[in-house]
C-alpha cells in the first residue's frame, strides 16, 4: 500500500515538476508506529466511552484501524503475511 501511494505521489510530482522525496519507513519503524497508533487509539476511545464523547471515540476508532493497517504492511514487508 505504500508503494502504491509513494508511485502515485511520484507521478504527481513529475507532472507538477515538483522534486518531493517521500519516506519509505522500515518494518521496524511500522510495527513502531503500528503500536503507537494502536495504543493511543485505545487510550482515545476509552476516554470516548468515559466522558460519553462520541469525538473521542470516533478518533479512537480512527486510531486502532489504522494501527491494524500499519501492522499488516509491516508483516507484508516481513515476508509473514
Amino acid at each position: 500500500m505504500i508503494e502504491h501511494v509513494n508511485r502515485i505521489c511520484g507521478r504527481l510530482n513529475k507532472a507538477l515538476g515538483l522534486s518531493v522525496s517521500l519516506p519509505d519507513p522500515d518494518e521496524k519503524a511500522l510495527r513502531a508506529a503500528s503500536f503507537r497508533s494502536l495504543a493511543l487509539g485505545t487510550a482515545l476511545a476509552a476516554a470516548g466511552v468515559l466522558l460519553h464523547s462520541r469525538g473521542f471515540l470516533l478518533l479512537g476508532g480512527a486510531g486502532m484501524v489504522s494501527g491494524t493497517v500499519l501492522r499488516k504492511e509491516s508483516r507484508k514487508r516481513s515476508g509473514k503475511e
